[in-house]
């Protein structure tokens, strides 16, 4: 007699479906988050034995796991958004005191270009690195969330590294 078919079926993320429905889709992002989830779990031989006999297809467990993953997910995205307003509150706070120092600061859009994108990419990097720095780490560091953040900072590092390099070549 074959064993039961699991609900979730075991799966490592990806980087770029994994942001996209950390983006644009809770539901995706929770299953996605629930299959990774399970793939570490059942690394181990008896894991892997019960998974094999059906002993994960009850969904008890995997509905308790696919709730966390969406509520680390809603965590991770406050996170994402707070401390990217942060960073942007922090550089307009520089600008106001660079203008309290007796240099003001035009309020029309400048002409060196350079310069805009070189502030676009200190900003995008430093939104990266405070979003890796506020993660909370498992015994492993393999966790959905932790892999999540690990992507957004790579993401966000590239991204803003691009910026201030064309900006400084602009």
């Amino acid at each position: 007699m074959p064993s039961p078919v699991p609900p979730v079926v075991p799966k490592r993320l990806s980087t770029f479906p994994t942001l996209w429905a950390f983006l644009f889709s809770r539901r995706r992002f929770a299953d996605m988050a629930t299959a990774h989830d399970l793939a570490i779990i059942i690394q181990p031989a008896d894991q892997l034995a019960r998974y094999k006999a059906g002993g994960w297809s009850t969904g008890t467990e995997l509905e308790a796991m696919r709730q966390a993953s969406l509520e680390r997910l809603l965590r991770t995205r406050t996170q994402f958004w707070r401390s990217g307003l942060a960073i942007v509150g922090v550089f307009a706070l520089l600008l106001i005191l660079y203008s309290g120092l007796g240099r003001p600061v035009e309020l029309e859009f400048p002409n060196d270009m350079g310069k805009v994108l070189a502030a676009l990419g200190a900003i995008f990097a430093t939104w990266g690195s405070v979003i890796q720095l506020t993660g909370v780490e498992s015994w492993s560091g393999e966790s959905a969330d932790e892999k999540l953040r690990s992507m957004l900072f790579q993401a966000m590092f590239v991204l803003g590294g691009a910026f201030a390099l064309i900006g400084v070549l602009w």
